[in-house]
């Protein structure tokens, strides 16, 4: 995919999931964005892209860190 159209939605923030893709143009006008910031969507495709792909990395991480949680403690409390 080269062309993703977002605009007329009512969007506050990019999937981090598009930081996956290739695409070269994004349109995502008249949607009440606040993520990615002004300051990288300026900077064009590329920088958005970047910073959706840190995104989600760090929301990956997150969820591991859940998992482990979950996995420990609360788990050993309800075996017999």
């Amino acid at each position: 995919m080269r062309n993703l159209e977002l605009r007329d939605n009512q969007f506050t923030k990019l999937p981090p999931e598009i930081g996956l893709l290739r695409v070269t143009k994004l349109t995502y006008g008249k949607n009440p964005l606040q993520s990615p910031p002004t300051s990288i969507r300026k900077k064009g495709v590329a920088a958005i892209r970047n910073y959706l792909k840190q995104q989600l990395e760090q929301e990956i991480e997150h969820l591991y860190e859940a998992k482990l949680l979950i996995v420990g403690k609360e788990v050993q409390e309800k075996l017999p």
